[in-house]
């Protein structure tokens, strides 16, 4: 049991060592879009309305190839990311390769394949985090556009059991829409109560400006639904649920005010294609470095890379949870001194509810 437990203690960890060791323009967490092949048609994604074919995936020694230079500038969490990562069959080898480099891994994945490889993946990986919107097969397939709420649920359910022996964390990301705000206090009790799950993660409808869809007109569609739903999600955090995302997120999607420094120094991510965004994904200055012809540390550190964060550190109109509680946490802590003694309660809830979860 306590192996289980080791993630979160592997990050503190990790984070005490590049905050207070490092200067704070290294990365701390990168992520690698594996593929955006998926067989999800979210109402909210746009992978689904990709046109993947032709598209080539990185190879397996490619991908190890981009690990290499984020082990070699000191990242140290890092997210499979899609699409859907499980089309892909290396992930247990990328998994082990992070494993063996001391790298914090965690897959996001909508389930759907999870039943089939749960114990090599809880093997491999630190944390599994399942898409999980709805706590009832017909919500889930108007949201998700696909009927397979019962091959996730088989799947979050043996995940749980096999993580027990192998280490490993299983979360649930719930994306907050239109569809879904009258049923979360009951995915919340479902997730928690029923399945079992570790811990819950909350996200807002986020649309990339090149998405050609309005980032926020999912909560203006029903904004009085949408603040009951995030103040039902914080009375359910209050009472001890472990919902890890944190207090600020919420309170600043009630508001529709961000208060935060973005830091995107702090985050690495990749595309399929395996060229690193500078700043971030989602900006009016970002341009795109491949790893598989230039060096990480070269293209981080360069004028042009400095100067491209410097043009955003003002930007707020990012709702990623990922950005914001990244940029508050591990960017200034100093100044957000009550985001991190949240993220403490968090740490020690979670520690509280896994060991809770194999005593029952």
């Amino acid at each position: 049991m306590e192996n289980v437990v080791s993630p979160v203690v592997k990050f503190v960890k990790v984070l005490a060592k590049n905050y207070l060791s490092r200067p704070q323009k290294y990365p701390f967490f990168g992520s690698i879009e594996l593929t955006r092949r998926c067989n999800s048609k979210c109402k909210f994604c746009p992978y689904s309305r990709y046109d993947t074919e032709g598209d080539m995936d990185l190879t397996t020694e490619q991908i190890f190839k981009i690990l290499d230079q984020f082990y070699e500038i000191g990242i140290g969490a890092f997210s499979f990311l899609g699409g859907e990562p499980l089309l892909r069959k290396d992930i247990e080898d990328i998994g082990m390769y992070l494993k063996e480099n001391g790298i914090i891994s965690q897959l996001n994945t909508n389930g759907i394949l999870l039943e089939k490889r749960v114990e090599e993946l809880t093997s491999s990986l630190d944390c599994i985090m399942v898409s999980l919107d709805a706590a009832n097969r017909k919500l889930y397939e108007s949201i998700r556009g696909v009927d397979a709420f019962d091959k996730v649920i088989g799947g979050i359910k043996d995940a749980l059991i096999y993580a027990k022996d192998n280490g490993c964390i299983v979360i649930t990301n719930t994306v907050i829409c239109s569809k879904n705000l009258d049923e979360i206090p009951s995915l919340i009790k479902f997730a928690c109560d029923e399945l079992g799950v570790h811990g819950m993660v909350f996200d807002q409808v986020t649309l990339k400006k090149n998405w050609d869809v309005d980032r926020t007109t999912d909560s203006k569609l029903f904004p009085q639904k949408h603040v009951h739903a995030i103040n039902q999600i914080l009375k359910f955090k209050k009472k001890g649920y472990p919902i890890l995302t944190t207090k600020c997120y919420f309170k600043a999607l009630v508001n529709n005010k961000i208060s935060f420094r973005c830091m995107p120094h702090l985050f690495c991510c990749v595309n399929h294609k395996g060229e690193v965004a500078v700043p971030c994904y989602d900006s009016n200055y970002t341009k795109y470095y491949s790893l598989l012809n230039h060096n990480l540390r070269d293209i981080w550190f360069s004028k042009e890379a400095i100067m491209l964060r410097e043009k955003v550190k003002d930007c707020q109109k990012c709702y990623m949870h990922c950005i914001i509680e990244l940029s508050r946490l591990v960017g200034e802590p100093h100044r957000y001194p009550k985001d991190l003694l949240e993220w403490v309660v968090n740490t020690t809830t979670f520690k509280k509810r896994i060991k809770k979860t194999y005593k029952s």
